[in-house]
């Protein structure tokens, strides 16, 4: 709460949380694995249960991320995250998780990199049976995870088969190309760039569609090393195209069109010492 003469402790905040993490290393794999705990709460009756009423909030994720990096030229990184607890009256019972194998073609030019993803969500199969099973990210981003930069969608009720290919050709140059198709994980849940986007017969089916995008990041100063004023200074920029089809989940978003999405960002850091 914004007031600068009163400090407020419990009083219209959005939720109350607590969490653990933590990191060990694997020799043997070249790994780490990284077991969380995370707890999420509200007393205020806010959250619409399926039947229609409102409640508090009591959640509970637990999981854990296996990854490991260049193990014989393959990279790879899995995560898993059970969520439980109450949502009203509701059961909380929703779940996510993240793959990815990756290869690294060292003696290739432009040292290309392979890898295939999988992005995960759980959805609600049944809007009117007392279980809320659609996963909601108890903290953190809802955009750029995993790889995926675009707007169209929230890690939720959500599925997404990735293909990248990642290049160096010089020094300083980074590109990465990927493909991603995405479905519903539920046809009866919504898509949820706007959760009045639902279907609850199911009827409109689960693919969305298609995007490919591509993005190169570039440090001039390693392309032009003979130059001083260019060190610093980083330069990155991403193109991406969404494939429209004539399925019925684009078209309770009005999306029936092909859409594109582009940026660019210059970035120059610096530090001096001031004392």
């Amino acid at each position: 709460m914004n007031d600068p003469k009163n400090f407020s402790l419990n009083h219209r905040h959005m939720c109350e949380g607590v969490g653990v993490y933590s990191s060990f290393a694997l020799p043997v794999l070249n790994a780490r694995i990284e077991p969380f705990f995370a707890y999420k709460g509200d007393d205020h009756d806010r959250y619409k249960e399926e039947l229609g009423d409102v409640g508090t909030l009591n959640e509970y994720y637990t999981g854990a991320r296996l990854w490991g990096r260049d193990f014989y030229n393959f990279d790879y990184d899995l995560w898993f995250s059970k969520e439980f607890g109450r949502r009203g009256s509701d059961d909380i019972d929703a779940y996510a998780y993240h793959a990815l194998g990756g290869y690294n073609f060292k003696g290739l030019w432009a040292k290309p990199r392979l890898s295939l993803e999988y992005t995960y969500s759980s959805g609600d199969d049944d809007p009117d049976d007392g279980d809320h099973e659609t996963f909601d990210v108890g903290y953190g981003v809802w955009g750029a995870w995993h790889g995926n930069q675009w707007s169209f969608f929230k890690w939720r009720n959500f599925q997404d088969l990735q293909v990248n290919l990642e290049l160096w050709p010089v020094d300083g140059v980074h590109m990465v190309l990927g493909l991603h198709n995405y479905w519903l994980a539920e046809r009866e849940d919504a898509w949820y760039i706007n959760p009045h986007y639902r279907d609850p017969n199911g009827d409109s089916g689960k693919k969305i569609g298609e995007t490919f995008d591509i993005t190169a990041k570039v440090d001039p100063s390693k392309i032009f090393p003979n130059y001083s004023l260019l060190k610093s200074h980083h330069l990155s920029a991403t193109y991406g195209h969404f494939f429209a089809g004539s399925e019925v989940p684009r078209e309770l978003a009005h999306e029936e069109e092909d859409e594109n999405w582009f940026y660019i960002q210059w970035t120059y850091r610096h530090s001096w010492k001031i004392i």
